[in-house]
């Protein structure tokens, strides 16, 4: 790969950082200050660690599942809208999880 395939490919990586680590400080923003958040949003793979985070996905999950979710304007159905419009796999996983 010649020098300029290798910096396009730092680029797309760094961007897919930062809008991971966007994301992740929007949902913050949306279920408040948690320890592994701001763990993610240091992190080099945001994206795929949030995935894996069992505790994030429950939080999501019971705020999803709550008899007030989805009326009107949801901050949460619109994060996951969001964060799937990112096109970015990892993060579509995060939604689909």
């Amino acid at each position: 790969m010649g020098e300029s395939g290798v910096g396009g490919h730092l680029q797309s990586r760094w961007a897919a950082i930062t809008k991971a680590r966007q994301r992740v400080e929007a949902l913050k923003n949306l279920i408040g200050p948690l320890d592994s958040l701001d763990i993610l949003q240091e992190s080099e793979w945001p994206a795929k660690l949030l995935l894996k985070d069992a505790t994030i996905a429950q939080l999501i999950t019971s705020r999803i599942s709550s008899a007030k979710s989805g009326h009107g304007k949801d901050p949460l159905c619109q994060w996951l809208y969001d964060t799937f419009q990112t096109k970015d796999p990892d993060l579509q996983d995060v939604v689909l999880r």
